[in-house]
């Protein structure tokens, strides 16, 4: 990974580029790396994807962006998608003041040297969102590199994007997810201290901190499929404010099907959200709650024994 233009290597110059925020890593997303990186191999030339970190709109307008992939999750997966370097640039007031003419001398050629840039349909840059693919195709030819757009990637009719993920899991239909990102959803997480009322039922479970400001599903409960320090491990999650108990601030919490070896309290952890098992219940005393999740458990272990195995070389980033 490189923090800027001032760490780039030599041999991260001269090579095709490709350009956007990434969220999620979606199929659209990884259609323009492939392609990026298949131009690359071609042509003998290194790979590159250039992404920006906070995300743009957290700087122009303010707020915080919920995001699909917080971004230690969008670093991991972008650098699996094959390319050779990843350039983050840092979002800032002033580059959001830069015009696009400025942006791709100072990015694209002078800091690059870029052979070609790929970039997809609805790409935009610069001052105002005032650049965008004719722009590029144009200054390219000054410049000294080519410009490619990628065509909108669809399925079944619908074009494939960030928002066409957050609406599905908004909705909570995790098997359109899947086909979208080409993955479950996950969730990058901390296990933090909660009130310790799994293990008196005899359920244990492990609290979970999403990482800043990560999209959860709607509050249910769920069949997960968790990577821990020691490997992969099938649970149920609960996502809502435990209202049999009063309730209390939205959260997560996750009841892992084999216990693991080392204690988790402490570590970060990935949440594969894998099937819905149910919305959230106010129950009518502890003993019917019981009753209830540990029929929870037994339709997520039938689920989860029909789910693909996650890839044995995922590690936690």
């Amino acid at each position: 990974m490189r923090r800027g233009l001032s760490a780039l290597h030599p041999e991260d110059r001269g090579g095709i580029v490709t350009i956007g925020n990434f969220d999620g890593v979606h199929r659209g997303h990884q259609a323009i790396l492939s392609d990026a990186v298949a131009e690359a191999r071609a042509a003998g030339v290194p790979a590159v994807a250039v992404t920006f970190e906070p995300h743009p709109r957290e700087v122009v307008r303010g707020i915080k962006v919920p995001r699909l992939t917080p971004f230690p999750v969008k670093a991991w997966l972008l650098a699996r998608s094959g390319i050779d370097a990843l350039v983050v640039l840092r979002f800032t007031q002033a580059l959001a003041a830069t015009d696009p003419a400025t942006f791709m001398k100072a990015t694209l050629a002078d800091g690059l040297n870029a052979q070609g840039v790929r970039v997809g349909y609805d790409f935009a840059f610069g001052k105002g969102r005032a650049g965008g693919f004719q722009t590029l195709k144009e200054a390219g030819e000054q410049l000294g590199f080519w410009a490619r757009q990628h065509e909108p990637f669809q399925l079944a009719g619908q074009t494939v994007s960030s928002t066409a993920v957050r609406l599905a899991l908004e909705q909570a239909d995790l098997h359109q997810v899947f086909t979208l990102l080409g993955r479950p959803h996950w969730t990058l997480a901390r296990v933090v201290p909660g009130a310790g009322r799994g293990r008196t039922i005899g359920i244990p479970t492990a609290n979970l901190s999403a990482h800043d400001n990560a999209i959860l599903p709607p509050d249910g409960v769920y069949a997960v499929r968790v990577l821990t320090p020691d490997g992969m491990r099938d649970g149920v999650a609960n996502i809502g404010t435990n209202p049999t108990f009063g309730g209390e601030a939205r959260h997560a919490e996750v009841h892992l099907l084999e216990e693991p070896s080392v204690p988790l309290r402490g570590h970060r952890l990935i949440v594969a959200w894998i099937e819905r098992l149910r919305g959230e219940v106010k129950f009518g005393g502890v003993e019917e709650l019981v009753t209830q999740i540990r029929s929870d458990i037994e339709q997520g272990r039938a689920i989860l024994a029909g789910h693909p195995a996650a890839q044995p070389e995922y590690s936690i980033p």
